[in-house]
């Protein structure tokens, strides 16, 4: 879906995939900087790499400690950035950050989201960590938030993560994706967002699947 300015209000257009996705690397706004929140053992930042060849990883933060071991070897073997871990996105801290970050990419917390829990939604403990996600973007000003959860976020919180996104001055484009739809013998079906700082890329055409 795409989130729009309508009278104060945000509406959300979802989009299907199976259209060309554009290369976003080779805007001229591409990121030459990003910062990983609960990064796991690094998947998405995998994908950074491969979208964005040569976008810089400033910090991971990620609590734990398998994760972070994997993480390290990835570090190791050249397969990521090497970059400080941090262990709590609630204590990360941004001063330093400021000015400095092009990209923010998180998969928050899916437990409270899930269908296979209690359906807590963001009011949940850990999936609301989405909002200390919010504190973070809202500190180092990026110019794109990229996000990621799983598919039922669309019935259990995503119009309040529209809706924190659009306050902070961002647009947003999401859509769902099945591991199926890019050719994985399984489902696995999953939610993805890309928004963007109206602000700073107010002259930019950002597009999404097409």
């Amino acid at each position: 879906g795409r989130a729009q300015r309508d009278g104060g209000r945000r509406c959300a257009r979802r989009l299907r995939p199976g259209g060309e996705v554009d290369s976003v690397a080779a805007y001229p706004e591409a990121p030459a900087t990003y910062i990983s929140l609960f990064s796991g053992i690094g998947a998405l930042d995998l994908a950074v790499r491969r979208v964005f060849p040569g976008a810089r990883c400033l910090v991971l933060v990620e609590r734990e400690a398998p994760a972070v071991a994997t993480l390290a070897a990835r570090m190791e073997a050249g397969d990521l950035d090497a970059a400080p871990v941090w262990g709590d996105v609630c204590t990360l801290p941004t001063g330093a950050l400021r000015g400095r970050v092009d990209l923010v990419v998180g998969g928050f917390p899916c437990q409270d989201i899930s269908l296979a829990g209690k359906g807590a939604g963001l009011a949940g403990e850990r999936s609301g960590l989405f909002f200390n996600l919010m504190d973070i973007v809202c500190d180092v000003r990026p110019r794109y938030v990229f996000l990621e959860n799983v598919a039922a976020i669309t019935v259990r919180g995503l119009d309040a993560v529209l809706g924190s996104l659009a306050e902070s001055g961002f647009d947003a484009e999401w859509g769902c994706l099945k591991a199926s739809d890019v050719g994985a013998p399984h489902g696995r079906d999953r939610w993805w967002l890309l928004a963007w700082d109206r602000r700073q890329l107010a002259d930019t055409a950002v597009t999404g699947w097409g």
